[in-house]
């Protein structure tokens, strides 16, 4: 049984978070915080176009969580690099100033 809509959402941001490496000295920090946001914000959006009953998907499940799904849209995920209080705007013509 596939994920629920959420539970693939979720499973698909830690995918984007795959790589970043969180020490014990960030845990808490503006920046960790708003990469994990950045995640979130951008797979809530995937999820939306992208998630829907199964015979309507585009993709499946597991072509959402493929690593070569991931790298694929790792050029438009860039924005989860800019730090806190960075302007993406301009830069991610899909997701605007996300």
């Amino acid at each position: 049984m596939p994920p629920n809509e959420q539970g693939l959402i979720a499973l698909m941001a830690l995918n984007t978070l795959n790589g970043y490496t969180f020490g014990e000295d960030e845990k808490g920090s503006i920046d960790t915080y708003h990469k994990q946001m950045k995640a979130m914000k951008l797979v809530l959006t995937e999820g939306k176009q992208y998630i829907t009953e199964k015979q309507h998907m585009t993709y499946s499940v597991d072509d959402l969580l493929a690593e070569a799904y991931t790298k694929q849209r790792r050029m438009l995920r860039r924005s989860i690099d800019a730090k806190a209080g960075q302007s993406t705007k301009g830069r991610n013509g899909l997701f605007g100033d996300c």
